[in-house]
C-alpha cells in the first residue's frame, strides 16, 4: 500500500463537514513517535514522504520544542523515526543499497536511534531485531552493531561527559534471593500498568479526542492539554522536574545523594510516600491524555516514568518490613542470606524502580529481550540481568492477559496501517487462496506475447482503470501467452509516464515493458522508451486451491506486497497484502461477534 506525504491523514483524524486542515501548519507525518511507521515501512509497504527529508528535518528541529515545553512525552521513538529517515537518504543516494538491502539499511538506522535515545548499542540491536525489523539475516547483525556503536560513541564525544545517558545509575549493593519474589510481582504490577495505559489511551482516543470540539482542532488541543499540564505539575516537586532528573534520582541508590524525596541524608527510611504516589497518579493521567497529540512525542520515557515511580513506593514500603524479616531469620537460624551493604539496607528501592521502569516500558510495548539489555546497559552490571529477565517476562505474562496488542499495534489499528504481523500466527486461515481472490480481474493487465512495446497512452488508460477500481496500491501484471513474466506497480507506472509524457512529442510514444530475446529490436525503433527497469521480474504466483496458511507464509517471510493467482496454468488473478489483512480482520470480527 502506498501513501501520500501531502494526503497522508491517520483514519481516526478525519474532519467532518467538509473542514481540512491547512497543511502548512499541520505535518503529520512528522507528529507521534514513528515506530509504528517505520515498522509497517520494513513490512514492505510505502508511505511517501515519511522518511524523506524535509519530514526529517521538520520533526528533528519541531521535537526539541516540545520535549522543552514540558509535556509528558519522550524522545526516543522519535530519533527511531529521524534515524530512519537519515538512513533512508544516504541509501537512496547507492543503487548498492536497492530492494531487500534497503530496509537492511532502515534497520540499521532504528537500531541506531535506540543507540542514542538510551546510550545503549547493543540495546538498539535487540531492538531492530526484535520490533522493527520484518526481515533480520544474521549477516546484517555485524553492520547494525557497528551502526548503533558509531551513534552511541558519536553521542558521548558530542556530550562532552563520561556519561552517555543522564540517568545511568550504579548501585553499591547487589540483590539478594529472597527478593526474586518481590520482583516477579513487581513485573505482574508493571505489565498490567502498562496493559492499563493502553486500554484508558484507547478510551480516551475513543470517547473524548473524537469528540467534534477536538478533532477539527488539534492545534487547539496541544495548547489546552499543555496548560493543563503546567496546571497539575507546577505543586508537586517530583511532577515538575524534568524527565532524566526524576528518572535519575529515582533509580538512586541514596549512596553519596542528596535529599530529593526518595532519599535521606541520614539514613532512615522515609514513611511518608504521599508525594511520590501524587505524582504517580497525576503522571499516569496526564500520559494518557498526552499521547498521540499532534507533536513529536514518544512513549518510552513516560512509561519508564510511572513505573519507576511505582517502583519507587513498592520499594521504600517493603525496605523495612523486609529489613526485619532477613535479620530475624538470620539471628535464628544463624545464616546469611542479606546482608545490608555499603547502603544499610537490605532492599535499595532504586532497584525496585528501575526493575518496575523496565516492566511497564514491557507491558506498554511487549518489547522483552530490548528492555533487559537496556537495563543491562543502564545498570552497568551484569548483576541484574536475572532480576531483570524475571520482571519483564511476569511483565510480559500479565500484559498479555490484560491486553494482547501492544501501543504500536493499537497504533497501527486505529491508523487502518497495513501491517501483517509475522509474530503471533492468526486462527482464523481455514479456506484457500480463491476465497480471497476478487472477480472481474481479467481487464487489468498488459499481454506482451505478440510485442513487448505498448503505446503510453494505453498504459494512461489501464492506469486510469486501475484508480476507478480503488487499486492505488495496486499495479498492471505483465503477461505472455497467459502467464505472468512482470508487474508494473501503479506509482511506479504513473512516475514513468509523467516523465515521458511531460516531454514535447509530436509522435506516439512507445514503452518497452520486458527484457527478452526482443528487447535489443525494440531499442532500435524509433520513439521508444525503456521502462523496463521498474518491472518487477519475478513474480510470485500460486494456485488458486493453495491454503490461506501458505499465502500468510509466502506474505509474512518472504515480504511480499502481492501473490499472482493461477488457475489451470494460467493467470486468473491477484491478491494485494492489504485483502489478505483484510479478510483476517474480518475473520476475527466475526468470531469475537460469535
Amino acid at each position: 500500500m502506498d501513501y501520500d506525504l501531502a494526503t497522508f491523514n491517520p483514519i481516526g483524524e478525519e474532519l467532518n463537514h467538509g473542514q481540512t486542515l491547512n497543511p502548512q501548519s499541520l505535518m503529520y507525518p512528522a507528529t507521534g513517535s514513528g515506530v509504528a511507521e517505520v515498522r509497517v515501512i520494513m513490512s514492505g509497504f510505502v508511505i511517501h514522504g515519511y522518511l524523506g527529508i524535509v519530514t526529517c528535518l521538520v520533526k528533528a528541529s519541531t521535537l526539541i520544542l516540545s520535549v522543552a515545553s514540558g509535556l509528558t512525552i519522550g524522545k526516543e521513538g522519535p530519533y527511531v523515526h529521524i534515524a530512519s529517515a537519515i538512513a533512508n537518504v544516504v541509501a537512496r543516494q547507492s543503487p548498492r543499497y536497492a530492494g531487500s538491502r534497503h530496509r537492511e539499511v532502515l534497520g540499521a538506522g532504528a537500531a541506531s536511534g535506540i543507540a542514542v535515545a538510551f546510550g545503549a548499542p547493543i540495546s538498539g540491536v535487540f531492538f531492530a531485531l526484535e520490533e522493527v525489523s520484518y526481515y533480520f539475516p544474521s549477516k546484517v547483525l555485524l553492520p547494525t552493531l557497528a551502526a548503533s556503536t558509531v551513534a552511541a560513541t558519536s553521542l558521548r564525544l558530542l556530550n562532552g561527559t563520561e556519561k552517555t545517558v543522564v540517568f545511568q545509575v550504579r548501585y553499591s549493593s547487589g540483590w539478594h534471593i529472597v527478593e526474586l519474589g518481590l520482583f516477579l510481582l513487581l513485573g505482574l504490577a508493571g505489565g498490567a500498568l502498562g496493559a492499563a495505559f493502553i486500554k484508558t489511551t484507547r478510551l480516551w482516543a475513543r470517547h473524548v479526542r473524537s469528540r467534534q470540539f477536538l478533532r477539527p482542532s488539534p492545534l487547539g488541543e496541544v495548547a489546552l492539554i499543555a496548560i493543563l499540564i503546567g496546571l497539575a505539575t507546577f505543586w508537586n516537586k517530583h511532577t515538575k522536574q524534568r524527565p532524566d532528573r526524576l528518572l535519575h534520582e529515582l533509580f538512586s541508590d541514596c549512596v553519596n545523594t542528596e535529599d530529593s524525596g526518595f532519599c535521606s541524608r541520614s539514613g532512615f527510611i522515609r514513611p511518608d510516600l504521599s508525594q511520590p504516589l501524587l505524582a504517580l497518579i497525576i503522571k499516569a493521567i496526564l500520559t494518557t491524555i498526552t499521547f498521540d497529540l499532534k507533536v513529536p512525542a514518544g512513549i518510552y520515557i513516560p512509561s519508564m516514568i510511572l513505573g519507576a515511580l511505582l517502583g519507587r513506593i513498592f520499594g521504600t514500603a517493603v525496605q523495612y518490613p523486609l529489613s526485619i524479616v532477613v535479620s530475624g531469620a538470620n539471628s535464628i537460624l544463624g545464616l546469611d542470606i542479606a546482608n545490608g551493604g555499603e547502603s544499610g539496607f537490605c532492599v535499595v528501592p532504586g532497584v525496585y524502580a528501575l526493575l518496575a521502569a523496565a516492566a511497564t516500558m514491557c507491558g506498554v510495548t511487549r518489547l522483552t529481550i530490548t528492555i533487559v539489555m537496556i537495563v543491562f546497559e543502564l545498570s552497568g552490571s551484569i548483576d541484574y540481568i536475572v532480576p531483570a529477565t524475571v520482571t519483564v517476562l511476569a511483565a510480559k505474562w500479565s500484559a498479555d492477559a490484560l491486553e494482547p496488542r501492544s501501543i504500536y499495534d493499537h497504533l497501527t489499528e486505529v491508523n487502518h496501517y497495513p501491517f501483517l504481523s509475522n509474530k503471533s500466527r492468526p486462527t482464523n486461515l481455514a479456506g484457500t487462496l480463491a476465497d480471497i481472490t476478487p472477480s472481474g480481474q481479467s481487464r487489468h493487465y498488459v499481454d506482451t506475447t505478440n510485442s513487448c512495446l505498448v503505446k503510453a497512452s494505453d498504459l494512461c488508460t489501464r492506469l486510469a482503470s486501475l484508480r476507478s477500481v480503488g487499486e492505488l496500491d495496486g499495479g498492471l501484471p505483465l503477461l505472455r501467452n497467459h502467464v505472468p513474466v512482470g508487474f508494473l506497480t501503479a506509482p511506479d507506472l504513473a512516475y514513468a509516464l509523467d516523465q515521458m509524457l511531460g516531454k514535447d512529442s509530436d509522435e506516439e510514444i512507445r514503452c518497452l515493458l520486458v527484457q527478452d530475446e526482443r528487447y535489443d529490436v525494440a531499442m532500435n525503433m524509433p520513439n521508444v522508451v525503456d521502462v523496463s527497469h521498474i518491472d518487477d521480474s519475478t513474480p510470485m504466483s500460486l494456485d488458486i486451491h493453495s491454503s490461506l496458511e501458505l499465502v500468510y507464509e509466502c506474505f509474512t517471510k518472504l515480504g511480499l506486497r502481492h501473490i499472482f493467482v493461477m488457475k489451470d496454468g494460467k493467470y486468473h488473478g491477484k491478491v494485494y497484502k492489504t485483502a489478505f489483512i483484510q479478510h483476517i480482520q474480518d475473520k476475527r470480527k466475526e468470531f469475537s461477534n460469535k
